[in-house]
């Protein structure tokens, strides 16, 4: 199944001529990634039949077992009968009977060992899908490490962190020398209310880059356009990137 898919994906038509070599390598992950997904699906079903094919043999096994074990007080019932003269119906064919017993449980001996290699065959497709969305994670780090967008947001934050130090530098000896409005405080000393350049210098005093600042960025335009990106470039190697 692997080597027809290789030779598919080998056969197929060329990347756009804008496509990146990133890129294409994505859409060939994301191909091969949906290839396994349908492989393995497909295996599901199939070992669902199965189960549902091996319950319904042992039930029909299980009956022809029942019918077998009463067929001799059948069958003497039948001999009393014909010997006293009463009508004893149709003979009891015990042959017959261990001959439905044996095929019903060749039935489900062979049906048996059809789940167990469908299972065997499914465990390979989960291996195989595993190892296909590996590949994508892989194939997308790769287009979004080459992005270009990347280098100017570095660019971009160098000048900015420049500046917010620059600033943050000025709030800090502001603040050392005390000219800063702090807040509001109550009667009893505590702080009611914290005015926003004592906020701002609380927050950027360690590190204008903490984590913590990082981690409060959540929901912002930029953060949020890279992560949107991230996701799409699971299901289309094309998808656009921020620049």
């Amino acid at each position: 199944m692997v080597e027809n898919m290789r030779l598919r994906l080998a056969s197929a038509s060329p990347p756009p001529p804008d496509q990146t070599p990133e890129r294409a390598a994505l859409a060939e992950a994301i191909e091969r990634h949906a290839s396994c997904a349908a492989a393995a699906a497909k295996m599901e079903a199939a070992l669902q039949d199965a189960e549902n094919r091996v319950y319904s043999l042992v039930a029909a096994f299980e009956a022809a077992e029942e019918t077998l074990k009463e067929a001799p007080k059948r069958a003497a019932a039948w001999l009393v009968a014909h010997a006293t003269g009463d009508e004893p119906g149709p003979a009891v064919d015990l042959n017959a009977l261990r001959a439905a017993v044996a095929d019903r449980k060749e039935e489900l001996d062979i049906q048996r060992e059809a789940r167990a290699m469908l299972s065997a065959a499914l465990a390979k497709a989960r291996t195989d899908l595993a190892w296909a969305e590996s590949h994508v994670e892989t194939a997308r780090d790769a287009v979004l490490k080459a992005a270009p967008g990347i280098g100017k947001l570095v660019d971009e934050l160098a000048t900015l962190y420049a500046l917010v130090l620059e600033k943050g530098r000025a709030l800090h000896f502001l603040h050392m020398r005390r000219l800063l409005h702090e807040g509001t405080r109550s009667e009893t000393g505590g702080w009611t209310e914290v005015s926003p350049a004592r906020r701002m210098v609380s927050r950027f005093m360690s590190s204008p880059l903490s984590w913590q600042n990082l981690h409060d960025g959540e929901g912002e335009v930029t953060v949020q356009r890279w992560r949107e990106a991230y996701e799409a470039l699971k299901r289309d190697a094309d998808a656009p990137l921020p620049e």
